[in-house]
Parts: structure tokens; C-alpha cells; sequence
């Protein structure tokens, strides 16, 4: 749904992709932009749709699919408020290479894809700060990638818990963003696996409370060691 055909710039600067761009610079590009809300099952594009525009998330959460509907696709990554996504296909092979669904409901800037890429072309700054940006998402699906292939199933839920809470010693509190069934996607494993990953991690301190839907990490510090650990048996 598209609630507003006028973005102004200063929304975008929060976004890490356009933080060195001034405001008078964006203003060529937001242009065409659109500010848009969707309710969650959205799907704003389909793997193989033609990439004429990519977007910025202001609020709420997008699911990255890779693969065919009809074949269990895999979950790329589950992306937040200032981060980008579809940008690489605009200036690229011209498709996007996944699926994009509302995880719950979200507001995201919609930006054409000509304006931006001649704007590559003349901001040298923008393209170094998209390298950047890509690196870092290229390091965090290696990481992924030598978890699923290094830690066991209990060490990888452990990590992913650890990544949602600032404290860094002592005890946390933790409220999951999604259902069980797509962070076990997200992870890797069954669903089934993730309840046992999750029974493997009672003897640590980690318990479940229904009533308050939260998870309470008894010592961060001793689940650190745990999650970073040789790799030991499921």
C-alpha cells in the first residue's frame, strides 16, 4: 500500500548505505520514491521479478526467501529498521535473486533503481559506502555458513540468543522477534531440532517462560563460552 508519494531525505539518513550522502544529493534520487506500509505476509516481489526498484526499511521486519515456493525455499536472512535490501539486483543481472515477505507489519521506502544507478555513476562515495555495506553482509552469511558447518545445533541457538541481547555479563532477558518455525529456518534445523537445541541449553540457565513469552539467560558469560566452544555432540 503506498501512503505517501513525497520522501523526505532525512528519513533515509539513519540508513548506513546513505549516510555520507548530503540531503541536497538524495533529494535527485527520492524524486520517484514512495513511502509504503504492509501487512505482514506481503510478498513485495517474487525471485525472477524484473528489479526496477530497491528499498529501505523504516519500521518492522522482511523475510529473504531463496528458492522456489513449491520446494521449501530457505530463508537468506531476516532484515530490520535502516537496513537495505534488493539494491545489488537493480545495478546488476536485472532480476531479483529472492523472494522478499512482510515478516509483520512494516513501513519501507520504495526507490526506483535508474535514478539511483546514475547516481553511481557520479558519486564515487556512494559506490565505496555500498562495498561496504555488502562486505559486511557477505562476512555475517560466511559466519553463518562456517556456523552450520563448525557448531552444533545447541551452539548455534545459543549464538543466536547471544546476538539479541546487549549484556555482556550476568544475567539477560530475551524476547524472541518471530516464531519458532522460521528460526528454525533461519538457524538451519527442524523445528523439531530447535526443541531439543532449546532442552540442550536448560543445564546452562536458559529457560523458557510461557507467561511472560521470554527467555532468561542465567550467566551470559557461561552461554558465551558455551556457543564458542569445540564443536561437541547435539
Amino acid at each position: 500500500m503506498i501512503v505517501q508519494d513525497f520522501v523526505p531525505c532525512e528519513k533515509l539518513k539513519g540508513c548506513p548505505l546513505f549516510a555520507r550522502i548530503s540531503v541536497e544529493d538524495l533529494e535527485p534520487l527520492m524524486g520517484n520514491a514512495v513511502l509504503e506500509r504492509h501487512a505482514a505476509g506481503t510478498v513485495l516481489f517474487h525471485q525472477g521479478d524484473r528489479a526496477d526498484r530497491f528499498f529501505v526499511i523504516l519500521q518492522g521486519r522482511v523475510v529473504l526467501y531463496v528458492g522456489e515456493e513449491d520446494n521449501a525455499p530457505s530463508i537468506a536472512g531476516i532484515i530490520g529498521p535502516g537496513q537495505t535490501f534488493a539494491e545489488a539486483a537493480i545495478c546488476g543481472q536485472g532480476v531479483y535473486p529472492m523472494t522478499a515477505e512482510v515478516l509483520e507489519p512494516t513501513e519501507v521506502v520504495a526507490i526506483p533503481g535508474e535514478p539511483f544507478c546514475r547516481l553511481l555513476d557520479q558519486r564515487f562515495d556512494l559506490v565505496l559506502s555500498m562495498l561496504g555495506e555488502m562486505s559486511m553482509r557477505l562476512r555475517g552469511l560466511l559466519r553463518q555458513i562456517m556456523d552450520l558447518k563448525m557448531k552444533t545445533t545447541a551452539q548455534r541457538l545459543a549464538a543466536h540468543l547471544l546476538g539479541l541481547t546487549k549484556a555482556q555479563t550476568g544475567a539477560a532477558e530475551i524476547r524472541l522477534q518471530y516464531g519458532k518455525k522460521l528460526l528454525a529456518s533461519e538457524l538451519g534445523m527442524q523445528p523439531e531440532t530447535l526443541s531439543r537445541a532449546f532442552l540442550r541449553l536448560q543445564p546452562l540457565g536458559v529457560r523458557y517462560h510461557k507467561a511472560d513469552d521470554v527467555f532468561r539467560i542465567r550467566d551470559v558469560t557461561a552461554l558465551r563460552e558455551f556457543s564458542e566452544s569445540p564443536k561437541a555432540d547435539n
